[in-house]
């Protein structure tokens, strides 16, 4: 950020904190104007939502009561000092007096001349004087037109800085390298500080896999749903084999789900920990692990409704480990295509642990042979034998 301010030589000061986290630290102030930014660190140091500063401001942390202002050195023939707080309620600007206490809403400070010493007693009463009231004092009301002149380019300025910040993020330049594809892939900042993208199909992946070592991002790991999933699965199986799980849901990667079935699994608290456990361990991604109910009955219905509306004769057999649906009869090519893609649209969805499919096709002994149509509507089966259907 270029400030015009800084174009004539300033008094050289120091700032010092009395109060937050950074209570004794000092900052020397060289330029005319020094930004001031302050307010609690889950705002400022997101790793999710980052905000950013102007690179020549200066950050301080404070729990609360927070309110950004510059300190506003003179030149060397006027050494003075002034404050302008750049609160809610508008610009409020007023001196300050060197080694001085001074409170900045709930944040206290006090400056002197780089070439002097801190005054013992101020020293001293520091700690005191955070328990005082603040004083009463007569702000120096800034003109209307000014304070949101003032504002206006703050806020620019921050929005600006803001942008650059976000589009410069790790996650968002894989986020912007990952556009281009006729994909939709989720990307998430782990707790390990690696980047993983969750692709929907295998060839989506190997796209983004390309893509990203193409441009220097060949740490970030791609994976595919389908994939990831079986992986959480299979932990979960070595760790309880006995329990009756449908899925890992992980359409929220950020919160993914175990489901149990209602029906046949009583969870014991200590497994529930150990199973969480081991699940946030190897999902570094994760920000935790759900251990929720689902219902037996619920998925059989929806299977039922898939055939039903694929019009497809099936039967139900129920064993001990879920439930099959076979499909029987003589289909035509378009009617196993249709029931591939909804049993593979079924598994992503729900699982493949408790509803099953199987299809018994029945051969046509007829088909291959040479077909007469006349007026029996007969079949030549061979050169000297001929069929004649039962009429309709």
């Amino acid at each position: 950020m270029v400030n015009s301010m800084q174009d004539s030589p300033a008094t050289q000061c120091v700032l010092r904190v009395f109060s937050g986290p950074l209570q004794g630290c000092e900052f020397d102030l060289a330029q005319q104007r020094t930004l001031f930014v302050v307010g609690s660190e889950a705002t400022f140091c997101s790793i999710e939502h980052p905000l950013s500063v102007p690179d020549d401001a200066i950050y301080i942390p404070l729990a609360c009561g927070g309110c950004n202002f510059e300190v506003l050195l003179g030149g060397d023939d006027r050494p003075e000092c002034a404050v302008r707080i750049l609160g809610d309620e508008g610009v409020v600007e007023r001196p300050i007096p060197f080694q001085s206490l001074e409170h900045i809403s709930e944040l206290l400070i006090a400056v002197r001349p780089f070439d002097e010493a801190w005054r013992s007693e101020l020293l001293v009463q520091g700690s005191a004087v955070l328990a005082e009231p603040e004083p009463a004092r007569m702000p120096v009301i800034v003109s209307r037109r000014v304070a949101v002149a003032a504002v206006l380019v703050i806020m620019a300025g921050l929005a600006m800085f803001g942008w650059y910040a976000s589009n410069s993020t790790p996650v968002s330049n894989v986020e912007a390298l990952i556009a281009g594809g006729n994909n939709s892939m989720v990307v998430m900042y782990g707790r390990d500080q690696a980047i993983y993208v969750f692709a929907d199909s295998e060839r989506d992946a190997a796209w983004g896999r390309q893509v990203l070592v193409r441009n220097g991002y060949s740490a970030t790991q791609v994976m595919t749903t389908y994939d990831e999933r079986r992986r959480l699965e299979s932990l979960v199986s070595s760790l309880a084999p006995q329990l009756a799980y449908h899925r890992m849901d992980l359409s929220d990667p950020l919160v993914p789900r175990l489901l149990i079935s209602r029906q046949r699994s009583l969870l014991a608290p200590g497994l529930r920990r150990r199973l969480e456990s081991a699940l946030i361990a190897v999902a570094p991604y994760a920000r935790e692990i759900m251990i929720v109910q689902s219902d037996d009955d619920e998925l059989l219905h929806l299977a039922e409704q898939g055939l039903e509306r694929l019009a497809l004769p099936f039967t139900r057999h129920k064993h001990a480990e879920g439930v099959t649906f076979t499909v029987e009869g003589n289909l035509e090519d378009a009617e196993l295509q249709a029931l591939g893609d909804f049993v593979a649209t079924f598994g992503r969805q729900w699982g493949e642990r408790y509803v099953h499919f199987a299809i018994e096709l029945k051969d046509d002994w007829l088909k291959g042979k040479s077909f007469q149509y006349g007026p029996q509507g007969y079949i030549k089966m061979t050169p000297s034998s001929w069929h004649f259907p039962k009429s309709l």
